[in-house]
């Protein structure tokens, strides 16, 4: 249009417009590409976060959002995690076996040796209680003949704590309750 005829204003108006469209594209896709980091942070998905975050780094290298969503990923999981000690420090605080037990398994995840050092007694108790806990009611739905119940918990001790004795003795046991359970229904 400038060159061939002669319309340097339009030409400058439409390369502004065209510059503009392009921005507003980009901004658009780093919009769209933080809202998938947020949901990722939002279901705690840190390992696919991350990598999401590099992947958007080569791509969009000179965003300032972009470049801190490294750091951003840091803070939320460093507070995801602070979090969740808070909730067990409460639950164990609470003598709530069961609360206190399903943050300890999450929390794995999360702690770092030293951490997991601190936590040893007071989850050493959390898991002893919960064993204890899980055998009185396989204990109980034995002694009621409710056998699917039994091994059913029985399963899940073994599962959650193969080490112990206790495991041990249920896991011997299981045969026989599915046999009689079979038994039963025939």
């Amino acid at each position: 249009l400038d060159e061939q005829l002669g319309y340097h204003d339009e030409a400058v108006e439409l390369r502004e417009e065209i510059t503009r469209a392009q921005a507003a594209t980009l901004e658009e896709k780093i919009e769209r590409a933080i809202k998938r980091f947020d949901k990722l942070c939002g279901v705690r998905k840190w390992k696919q976060a991350a990598r999401e975050t590099a992947r958007l780094q080569k791509l969009f290298p000179e965003s300032e959002r972009i470049r801190g969503l490294t750091s951003e990923l840091e803070l939320r999981h460093h507070a995801y995690k602070r979090s969740l000690l808070q909730a067990y420090d409460q639950a164990a605080r609470n003598h709530d076996v069961e609360k206190a037990h399903e943050l300890l398994v999450e929390l794995d995840q999360y702690l770092a040796p030293n951490e997991a050092a601190a936590l040893k007694d007071s989850a050493r108790g959390v898991f002893k209680a919960k064993l204890m806990q899980m055998g009185v009611q396989f204990n109980l739905a034995v002694a009621d003949k409710q056998l699917s119940g039994a091994i059913d918990i029985g399963e899940r001790i073994v599962r959650e704590f193969p080490n112990s004795r206790y495991a041990h003795e249920i896991s011997d046991a299981l045969p026989q309750l599915r046999k009689r359970l079979a038994f039963e229904r025939t």
